[in-house]
């Protein structure tokens, strides 16, 4: 599965409170028929008074799955663990 960083914008509001809009960067892999918008929901921390009103998501960037990559690590050696990009069975 593809790993995908989705910036978003979040429009929030709690119980009694005035509505706050905050940015917010997430990184996780993803599946062919997954709904990016709500992978978003279920890793926000929601405290139960806090309702989403709107997720307006600003970019999406395909990332390498490899974590030697993610981690721009320069050895060799980090990119051969299972996922990485010079991983062979």
């Amino acid at each position: 599965m593809p790993y995908i960083e989705v910036i978003c914008i979040i429009k929030k509001v709690k119980l009694g409170q005035q509505i706050s809009t905050d940015e917010y960067t997430f990184e996780f892999s993803i599946g062919e028929n997954q709904d990016i918008k709500e992978e978003i929901k279920n890793r926000l921390s929601i405290d139960g008074i806090t309702k989403i009103i709107d997720i307006n998501i600003k970019s999406i960037k395909i990332v390498p799955s490899c974590s030697g990559c993610r981690s721009d690590q320069p050895n060799q050696l980090a990119h051969m663990d299972y996922g990485g990009c010079l991983y062979s069975e």
